[in-house]
């Protein structure tokens, strides 16, 4: 109960921020109207006093006017009218940060000071270091134009700012050879550079034609079909010379399947499968352009002539339902694969020289996966927790393919993935949480030139959800809580040879984490 009220905290917090945020973002831009407004005013009135200020006014009643315009613009400013006839006084620069310094100590401690200063500079207001009673006074003394004292009902200007406190600010710019005309700013643009594979057009026709029977006999049901799958690709990249802009491949495929599923009882069942299925390459492994620094320190090269991987495949499988809702099963399989497509180094050096290279997805040759699934899913009933789910599910898999050093694994494949969790549902209160940890194995991947052994933590996620009526959700995730890391291991050689006979170029350690990740969202379903 404690672990709940903790968690309902928890989101009533997450949502009080959010509300919090909403209603900051609104007074900022409120307080940025009200800047402009003050800076507008501010403007006009010292306006006012230079026109007051200027020799050239010799008339009592024009000074008078332009007087009573500044105390109406003084009153603005204050959000106050004055009350009494205000006696106009002049003082020196000098004399101003005597009264400014006096008037700031009356408000803040030394020591008070110098907690704001440090205050500021851990916010990135201010930079390290910096005096906060000698900004105050610079800001003040090149900011204010006049100021009111209401104990001595004065309203203060000042005789001299440089040479007059009336008197415009100058900037000058010395623009050479001048008076000949200014440069045109940015000036004129050179015309526009194609980017390698920015510019290209791909178009892939397929033609999939297939039958399907289905049928039962008792407890037998059955499922044979097939399906014909032809694909034709045109791609024409414009960034490319004339002579190698346009490729074309196509490519047919039978690809007959049957399914078979025995039902032991109503609560057990077998299956087993048979097919053969194709996948076909992506468009960025055949677009023929040369991307600079696309993997890596190295450049990736399309292979528009890429074949289909074929795989005949095998799955035997058993179900167990468990309860009404929940089910475990495990499943084994079996591919044999054809003209697998995996990334292959040219030999060539790459973009970024010496170390790197040229690499190019093609048609590796033959190879075959197996492995084996566990899958559970379901609620815990039998322990009188009807509201709670929990879910397992383990992979295990393993291949083996040949290239020039021997037989691997297939390039970057892990030999274990698992994931488990839970999901909890608060029907009383529409809400519900749920935590989901994924963890999978080891790669390695083995190119000419270049190994690499990759290795990942665990990735925790979790989750708070409350409904709000019938379509308004309110959604609290957390992501890679556990700032998972990913480190890899290159070793590199510059030659077959060197890499058969383990001759070392090049040892490289990579560590990335992405830190963790926390969202918040609210859903509407119509």
């Amino acid at each position: 109960m404690k672990l709940f009220l903790f968690r309902l905290v928890a989101l009533l917090l997450a949502v009080a921020a959010g509300f919090l945020s909403w209603q900051n973002t609104a007074l900022l831009r409120r307080n940025a109207a009200l800047r402009e407004t003050v800076t507008q005013l501010e403007s006009e009135r010292r306006a006012l006093e230079q026109r007051l200020a200027t020799p050239a006014i010799e008339k009592p009643e024009e000074r008078a006017e332009l007087r009573r315009a500044i105390e109406q613009q003084t009153s603005e400013l204050r959000g106050l009218s004055f009350q009494h006839p205000v006696t106009y006084k002049s003082i020196s620069r000098a004399e101003l940060r005597a009264v400014l310094v006096e008037k700031i100590r009356e408000q803040y401690t030394e020591e008070q000071a110098r907690d704001y200063g440090r205050s500021f500079e851990a916010l990135g207001v201010i930079p390290p270091g910096t005096d906060l009673m000698k900004l105050w006074l610079s800001l003040y003394d090149e900011q204010v134009g006049a100021f009111y004292v209401p104990e001595e009902r004065a309203l203060y200007t000042f005789k001299d700012r440089g040479t007059s406190i009336f008197e415009a600010r100058r900037y000058r710019v010395t623009i050479p050879n001048a008076p000949a005309p200014r440069p045109v700013i940015p000036g004129a643009y050179g015309p526009f550079l194609q980017v390698p594979g920015g510019v290209n057009t791909i178009d892939e026709d397929r033609f999939e034609p297939f039958v399907k029977f289905s049928g039962d006999s008792g407890p037998l049901e059955w499922e044979f079909g097939v399906r014909y799958q032809y694909t034709d690709v045109q791609i024409e990249d414009f960034t490319l010379p004339a002579g190698g802009r346009d490729s074309d491949n196509d490519y047919g495929t039978l690809l007959p399947s049957g399914h078979l599923l025995y039902n032991l009882d109503e609560d057990r069942r077998l299956s087993f499968s048979i097919a053969r299925t194709a996948r076909r390459p992506g468009f960025d492994q055949i677009s023929p352009a040369l991307l600079t620094g696309e993997l890596g320190d190295n450049d990736l090269l399309g292979n528009p002539d890429l074949d289909p991987e074929d795989a005949w495949g095998l799955d035997l499988g058993f179900e167990q339902r468990l309860g009404s809702d929940g089910i475990v099963g495990v499943n084994l399989f079996y591919r044999d694969i054809k003209d697998l497509i995996e990334i292959a180094n040219t030999g060539i050096e790459g973009d970024d020289g010496p170390g790197s290279f040229v690499l190019t997805p093609r048609n590796t040759g033959d190879g075959e996966v197996w492995g084996a699934e566990l899958d559970l899913s379901t609620p815990l009933s039998a322990f009188g927790m009807n509201n709670t789910g929990v879910f397992f599910n383990y992979s295990w898999l393993d291949s083996e393919i040949d290239d020039l050093f021997g037989t691997r694994r297939f390039n970057d494949q892990s030999n274990y993935v698992f994931n488990l969790g839970f999901i909890q549902e608060l029907p009383q209160l529409a809400a519900s949480f749920g935590v989901t940890y994924r963890e999978q194995g080891d790669a390695f991947g083995r190119i000419v030139g270049e190994e690499v052994r990759t290795s990942y933590d665990g990735d925790l996620e979790a989750f708070v959800e409350k409904r709000l009526g019938e379509q308004w959700t309110l959604r609290l995730t957390g992501s890679n809580l556990l700032d998972a890391s990913k480190d890899e291991i290159f070793d590199k050689f510059n030659s077959i040879q060197g890499q058969l006979d383990r001759d070392y170029d090049e040892f490289e350690i990579e560590t990335e984490t992405g830190g963790r990740v926390y969202q918040l969202m609210f859903r509407y379903a119509f």
